[in-house]
């Protein structure tokens, strides 16, 4: 079995690197608007593991619950 970087070699491209947090986040939410640039989908787009898109999408998911119970208070209020 090859080693990925065998394969990476070969086609002359370099292994994708980690996104940032800040390149996760925009991920995140230009998938909840179901629209995501070219860049984030290409072959040299960022490598996002599992666990950080689940992170991610779970605080986003606190965040956004937490904007719709503030605003619900403020305007019960």
């Amino acid at each position: 079995m090859k080693a990925p970087s065998e394969d990476v070699e070969r086609s002359g491209r370099s292994a994708p690197k980690k996104a940032t947090l800040l390149q996760v986040a925009r991920v995140i939410v230009s998938g909840l608007f179901m629209i995501a640039p070219n860049r984030d989908l290409g072959p040299d787009a960022p490598k996002i593991g599992p666990v950080r898109l689940i992170a991610a999408a779970f605080i986003g998911f606190a965040l956004v619950i937490a904007a719709l119970l503030l605003l619900v208070s403020a305007i019960t209020h």
